[in-house]
């Protein structure tokens, strides 16, 4: 085995395996497993930014619609509180139709996640104070 001649190993040796085929195959695995994290990481950096972007955006609609949800809410009160049956008798449905998950829904905004003309429900709700308090 002196002299390192190609004929002194047989296909049974151990190391007989041609090294040229299995680094560049390990190579080309750890290429991928890295790729593929750098992909998944990327990914992961944009949703973030994106996340924070819509929050940013959309925090100021949303609190907007609260706070004219929680004014409506308010005014049936009041105005039940102070012996108008008819506000008492809205401000329960008022309550469940202005529970903030469907004043937020996705129904009352476009596909940019802005809001459509005018918010239905919270329209709606305005109208009936209105005529409630006269």
């Amino acid at each position: 085995m002196q002299g390192g001649d190609e004929s002194d190993f047989s296909d049974d040796d151990v190391w007989a395996g041609d090294e040229a085929k299995v680094v560049p195959a390990q190579v080309d695995t750890k290429e991928q497993k890295h790729a593929k994290q750098g992909y998944v990481d990327g990914l992961a950096n944009a949703k973030e930014g994106s996340l924070q972007t819509g929050f940013d955006n959309g925090y100021g609609q949303g609190a907007a619609l609260g706070e004219k949800a929680g004014e409506i809410l308010s005014t049936l009160r009041q105005l039940s509180l102070a012996g108008n049956t008819k506000a008492g008798e809205l401000f329960e449905t008022a309550k469940a139709e202005l529970n903030i998950q469907n004043v937020l829904s996705v129904a009352y905004f476009d596909d940019n996640l802005d809001l459509e003309a005018q918010h239905k429900v919270i329209q709606k709700w305005e109208e009936a104070v209105d005529k409630v308090s006269q």
